[in-house]
């Protein structure tokens, strides 16, 4: 499929790196000299820009010697209302992971420590949820934001003592960082949530080149989990064919819009469900005009609408084979599909729904908040949202528990199945200072944070990750490349655990997120529950998103590199007045003729142009292209 094209590129370009790594990796841990040699793609790297080696054991391990894995004394004393659960937990993390890692050979190779402490400067970005969520574990364990059980494990498995430079709000933390940018004081590892930032860093040559470092130090578990979506989030974090940030990545069918209909509703009145967007809106009227909640009163709209139009419409453009906010293929070549020609049909639709009265005025000063009140009250049957969105409206169970949900997509107009399109779901990336002599360090600690945090390494990542609460932020440093089939495979094996006798032993071998998915389909609250099986239980929404990512019916973008100067300078306004143009076009304020072409003129002189120029470069270079 599509989602695996991208191996061509990026992972060729990974894969060759390779021959650098024996050099690159071997040296004597200085960032300065060095002659050139030529990498993969005819880049230049020095041995400057390559990752020493971590200490004797790896040294001792590739020349084939048996190595005896040691751990490190502890910085961390725990106490509060149970220091001995937390030191008996901790314990068992680390004898799990050394086991797991002992049995796939990876242990003495990739994963080895420090034979003096490795002092790591970071960073770390916080919410007023983490500050909450860590009052808990500080009462229970002496635990805080700064110093807790990752900044624990990190000592004792590899020698890292982390210390922190700075501390801020999420709010804030970009600008905190390009402060640091600005000074020339970056902490040595730490985490970019601006693609813009990840760009700006590496032209400023203040961040290792990560290629040859990921190739010879990421554990197969961690490769096996960029390489769910054919290694396209590693390319979110890759410029000029080699890697500069370790991206995070979640699951990639999360933004894919599905239509949502009120199943109660349907049954009600005795209505087929539509197989075409002219039946949908004949369902549309019926829920106008017959009084499906039963209150006796004119008030429930055909289709739920945001200001965010784009988004919340974004399911019946791909009924007309468009997508408008993403970069598609047409013709051959990569296009912003807000330009093509099929969004025409799509906003003449819009426009129409709109006249006819389906669509409540106020929707253009309404937000999330707005919408999801309107669907709780009754007032809307019909939206397009996410497969988990019901998560988001257990108040609607509470207010009426025979309310049902049902998902859908409408065929394309042609009878063909509907496509759409995602991005890899990449939101921050890890990097490496330039200063720094032990990049490698940063790839240890993400394969750790993988395996152990949301992997079954160990039978404690419950405890780790999805605990009373949710649970401390990794140090900073670390994330949760949890994979790009995450939550499908989640789902997966929630079927599973309600088809077996024995759901317990199922879930040794598997995941903290798939087994904390079985738990919550248990949950106390009633409506909160109700949310989860909707979504995740038997026959839940998120098979149908799986069915429809497993058949090819979600793809990913032709574009997706990170994005230059020349896209963090137009973009912005490229949406605002994409989003105004259209909504003007729906409102019947411009004709859809006229109001394109204003568009096409607009999106011109922002260098619209300029911009799918360098988007087809890039997906030549990526292989992302079918050429159909």
């Amino acid at each position: 499929m599509k989602r695996t094209r991208i191996t061509s590129g990026l992972a060729f370009m990974l894969s060759a790196a390779l021959v650098l790594s024996a050099a690159g990796c071997g040296g004597n841990g200085s960032n300065s000299g060095g002659s050139s040699t030529t990498a993969a793609g005819g880049t230049q790297a020095t041995e400057a820009t390559q990752a020493p080696a971590a200490n004797q054991a790896t040294e001792a391990a590739q020349a084939g010697e048996t190595t005896e894995r040691k751990l490190y004394e502890s910085n961390f004393k725990a106490s509060g209302t149970d220091p001995e659960t937390y030191n008996q937990n901790i314990a068992t993390v680390l004898s799990d992971v050394e086991n797991y890692f002992s049995e796939t050979g990876e242990l003495n190779t990739k994963l080895t420590g420090y034979d003096e402490p490795l002092t790591v400067h970071t960073s770390l970005y916080y919410n007023q949820a983490n500050v909450d969520d860590t009052d808990y574990y500080t009462k229970l364990y002496g635990e805080t934001l700064t110093d807790n059980r990752w900044n624990d494990l990190y000592k004792q498995f590899f020698n890292i003592d982390l210390q922190y430079d700075w501390t801020s709000l999420q709010a804030d933390y970009s600008q905190q960082l390009r402060l640091g940018m600005t000074a020339g004081e970056l902490p040595d590892i730490f985490t970019v949530i601006s693609e813009y930032d990840l760009r700006a860093l590496q032209e400023a040559d203040l961040i290792w080149d990560l290629t040859d470092v990921y190739n010879e130090y990421a554990t197969d578990h961690l490769k096996a989990k960029y390489a769910e979506d054919g290694d396209a989030a590693l390319a979110r974090g890759t410029i000029d064919g080699r890697l500069y940030g370790l991206p995070d990545c979640y699951n990639i069918v999360d933004p894919t819009s599905f239509l949502w209909i009120r199943d109660d509703w349907m049954e009600k009145l005795g209505l087929e469900y539509p197989t075409n967007l002219e039946e949908l809106k004949g369902i549309m009227d019926a829920f106008m005009t017959q009084d499906p909640d039963g209150n006796g009163v004119d008030d429930t709209w055909g289709l739920g609408m945001t200001k965010s139009m784009l988004y919340y419409t974004r399911g019946i453009a791909n009924a007309f084979g468009a997508d408008p906010k993403m970069w598609v293929e047409e013709d051959g070549q990569v296009i912003y599909g807000g330009t093509s020609e099929k969004v025409k049909p799509y906003l003449s639709f819009l426009a129409d729904l709109y006249k006819e009265g389906y669509i409540d005025p106020e929707f253009v000063v309404y937000n999330d908040a707005e919408l999801r009140e309107q669907i709780v009250s009754g007032k809307v049957g019909i939206y397009y949202w996410t497969f988990y969105s019901p998560q988001s409206l257990t108040s609607l169970h509470e207010m009426d528990p025979d309310a049902r949900l049902k998902i859908l997509r409408i065929p394309y107009t042609t009878g063909e199945p509907v496509k759409s399109y995602v991005s890899p779901n990449v939101g921050r990336w890890l990097c490496v200072n330039k200063n720094f002599e032990h990049p490698e360090a940063a790839v240890k600690i993400l394969s750790f944070d993988t395996m152990v945090g949301i992997g079954n390494a160990s039978t404690l990542s419950d405890w780790l990750i999805y605990g009373q609460v949710s649970t401390i932020p990794p140090s900073g440093i670390g994330m949760y490349p949890v994979g790009s089939e995450s939550t499908l495979a989640a789902y997966r094996f929630v079927q599973k655990c309600y088809e077996s006798d024995d759901p317990e032993a199922l879930g040794k071998d598997v995941d903290a997120k798939s087994r904390a998915y079985w738990k919550n389909q248990f949950v106390e609250d009633e409506n909160v529950r109700w949310g989860n099986v909707v979504v995740y239980g038997p026959g839940g929404t998120c098979g149908y998103a799986d069915q429809e990512w497993q058949a090819g019916n979600i793809l990913l973008s032709s574009f997706y590199g990170v994005q230059t100067q020349l896209f963090q300078d137009n973009m912005p306004s490229i949406s605002s007045e994409q989003e105004q143009i259209f909504t003007d076009i729906m409102l019947g304020n411009l004709s859809v003729d006229d109001g394109f072409q204003q568009w096409l003129d607009v999106f011109d002189s922002l260098k619209g142009n300029e911009m799918t120029a360098y988007a087809n470069e890039w997906a030549a270079e990526m292989g992302t292209m079918t050429n159909k």
